[in-house]
């Protein structure tokens, strides 16, 4: 279990992001924007002072009422698109690309979606970062007028369901979570048991790192989501895939289990690493019964 280690990296860590100045800079996309949507390409400085980026997409109104706010994350790998059909729903919604994936990569340059970037350096490897650039993202959404800050909730897919796990375990202020076939978790245990994308490249750096071993396994334990889950208090509902081979279920549902608050599983017989529509519309409910009560 996370000893006061772990937790006091976490508090170090969140008090050196505080005193970043987030300068946040919206561009207008007027071919994103319509008579209810308004989108924004963004970019916000995050810990370091590496400046990552994403889109911003609110509903418009006449009636100045504030929104819940949404964070959203892409897999691993992958990039975020603008979030018209989030905010269509009512939501004031980030996609936001964590460093060294999407639009962030060129601001922190690393192998495409390492997020196991330089494991064995503790305070500057690439988890340690993206994790910082998710607790960013609530600081974003915060800072917008159109954002109710006592309404924030976040969701995410594979890369983006372990951020979301990590990011909420963290951080106190989300009021829900969603997250469907997590990448991450167990990530202790999986870097020498799971030998499928994309847990086989934290093997294959152990490998290749022998000395390092020892340290890296021990360093993981940092940025592991089934060991942050003890703090994990917001409402959570959370899938898996009993045929997914690359999130499999040996790393999601022990996982599920350490999560502190109240939770839901959905479990898919016949699921692969893909979307779910059935999971899609378990989300937008089990989210909306948090921020609309």
């Amino acid at each position: 279990m996370p000893g006061s280690d772990v937790w006091g990296f976490w508090d170090h860590t969140k008090r050196e992001l505080a005193a970043v100045a987030l300068d946040a800079q919206l561009d207008a996309l007027p071919e994103y924007t319509t008579a209810h949507l308004q989108t924004y390409r963004v970019s916000f400085a995050s810990l370091g002072g590496v400046r990552v980026s994403g889109y911003f997409t609110h509903p418009t109104s006449d009636d100045p009422r504030e929104f819940p706010g949404l964070l959203t994350f892409p897999g691993y790998g992958g990039a975020v698109c603008p979030p018209v059909e989030e905010a269509s729903l009512g939501y004031a919604c980030l996609a936001l690309d964590p460093r060294g994936q999407g639009q962030s990569a060129a601001a922190y340059p690393m192998q495409r979606g390492k997020l196991t970037h330089q494991p064995e350096d503790l305070w500057n490897c690439g988890l340690r970062g993206a994790y910082a650039d998710a607790l960013r993202g609530l600081d974003f959404l915060e800072s917008r007028d159109q954002v109710d800050a006592r309404r924030l909730v976040v969701a995410g897919t594979s890369g983006g369901g372990g951020l979301t796990l990590a990011c909420c375990s963290i951080d106190d202020r989300p009021l829900a979570a969603a997250v469907h076939v997590p990448f991450l978790c167990r990530l202790v245990w999986a870097a020498e048991n799971v030998a499928t994308h994309p847990f086989r490249e934290a093997g294959e750096y152990l490998e290749q790192h022998p000395e390092s071993r020892d340290v890296i396994l021990a360093n993981y334990r940092y940025f592991d989501p089934s060991e942050l889950a003890e703090r994990l208090t917001c409402p959570t509902i959370v899938s898996v895939g009993m045929k997914d081979e690359t999130c499999p279920a040996s790393t999601i549902l022990p996982t599920f289990e350490r999560i502190a608050g109240v939770k839901a599983l959905a479990v898919y017989p016949d699921l692969v690493h893909a979307h779910s529509p059935d999971f899609h519309r378990h989300q937008w409910n089990w989210l909306a019964r948090y921020v609309w009560r």
